[in-house]
């Protein structure tokens, strides 16, 4: 088997040879991908791999990867994230355990991570904890005992190999799946999490002009997010990283705490563009503030960047999604930053030209239930599309005035802040 850095050259070899096919610099993908340059010069040329595959799967739609193609290249990216922060050339002890994240987390509380439409979680099921995986082949009777670190880094390499062909017979069923206008998903009881309402409703028989995406749980600069937990400190175990948080979430029936960030991504599924006309906020239900416990997932990590959004106040008699430019503070931008525009509609999407939008909601006077509605129009067909999360409102709660903990290890866990 090819040690670490062969997989890892792979992984980048596809993504430089799709960034070729599409004729794009390094720059027009990256802010296409809202990510920086450097970052996507890294992910092409080996030098990191992403910890998602959500960027992953829109970078490669953004290039025009084909089904198949989609297929080999999260194949390659299970291979390489498997083995993450293995050496090129494995030293005699085994790598070290990384703790798996838990797979039987109840679906309640702030919802998962990717509401979403064609497919309820856009980021596939990846393998966090390849050591975790029980073993499948057994070797013969009279097979010697072969010493303990072979035995490891072998199954290990069996592991690595079997989560990958789970992924990709996964993905392989997902690929084809688009949204289905009017349609009520059987299993879940409730409406897709994109779903057109009005009078100008497609007819069933007609295919899918769009193709949506949602995660609910972006913690600001990727580190720092409030969540309210109706439990004591001692009781909510440490913050994850933000790719677990709706698992963690779920299991302590969490809810957003003032701020509720939700990215977007709309994508056409024909050549032909579909223009994004506008979008507006539902509030379904105001409730007064929760009094629970705020809990800070971090301390003093944030960075000089605020990034564009369309900001909404729940608070407002008629709440609606704002353009607020954001501000690079960072490199260099000089004294007085650099501006970043807000996205600002009309858009216009197609199969190869995705569009992720940013909203960012906030509250401090209730505890609200809301949902966004997306107004598109192309080819004489036009709709609005219903974005939620997963058949359920957002749910965001004022957190003003409530016990404040932030975790640091270094005290011994959950620590209560001062008031603000």
């Amino acid at each position: 088997m090819a040690d670490v850095g062969d997989e890892r050259e792979r992984f980048a070899t596809h993504l430089r040879q799709l960034k070729d096919r599409s004729g794009r610099s390094y720059g027009a993908l990256a802010k296409r991908l809202h990510m920086s340059t450097s970052t996507l010069h890294r992910y092409c040329h080996g030098a990191a791999v992403p910890t998602e595959y959500a960027p992953v799967e829109r970078f490669a739609r953004l290039c025009g990867a084909t089904p198949e193609e989609l297929v080999s290249l999260h194949r390659l990216w299970i291979l390489a994230d498997a083995r993450r922060g293995e050496p090129s050339t494995p030293p005699p002890t085994p790598a070290r355990d990384v703790s798996p994240a838990d797979d039987d987390a109840p679906n309640h509380g702030s919802g998962p991570a990717h509401g979403s439409a064609p497919v309820r979680d856009s980021a596939p099921v990846r393998d966090s904890a390849p050591t975790e995986i029980p073993d499948v082949v057994s070797p013969p009777a009279d097979a010697p005992a072969p010493a303990p670190p072979p035995v490891r880094r072998d199954r290990r390499r069996r592991r690595t190999w079997l989560a990958a062909a789970l992924a990709v017979a996964t993905l392989t069923a997902l690929v084809p799946v688009y949204l289905t206008f009017g349609r009520t998903d059987p299993a879940a009881g409730e409406p897709r999490s994109a779903a057109p309402t009005g009078d100008n409703r497609p007819a069933d028989d007609k295919p899918a002009l769009l193709s949506v995406t949602t995660r609910s749980h972006v913690w600001q600069e990727g580190c720092d997010h409030r969540y309210l937990i109706r439990k004591a400190p001692d009781s909510v175990p440490p913050p994850p990283v933000e790719q677990d948080a709706p698992r963690w979430a779920a299991r302590q029936r969490a809810v957003h705490g003032g701020t509720t960030r939700v990215e977007v991504t709309v994508q056409g599924t024909e050549a032909e563009s579909v223009v994004l006309k506008g979008l507006y906020v539902r509030v379904v239900d105001r409730r007064p503030p929760l009094k629970w416990n705020a809990f800070n997932t971090g301390h003093g990590c944030g960075g000089a960047l605020s990034p564009a959004v369309l900001a909404v106040d729940l608070d407002a008699d008629r709440p609606r999604a704002r353009p607020v430019d954001g501000l690079d503070l960072s490199g260099d931008t000089g004294e007085d930053g650099k501006r970043l525009p807000a996205p600002r509609f009309p858009f216009r999407v197609s199969d190869t030209e995705p569009q992720v939008l940013e909203v960012t909601a906030e509250t401090a006077r209730h505890d609200a239930d809301w949902y966004l509605e997306l107004v598109w129009s192309s080819k004489g067909r036009s709709g609005t599309l219903r974005i939620d999360d997963a058949g359920r409102p957002f749910r965001t709660s004022g957190a003003a005035g409530r016990p404040q903990y932030t975790h640091w290890p270094e005290e011994g866990g959950w620590i209560r802040q001062p008031a603000d």
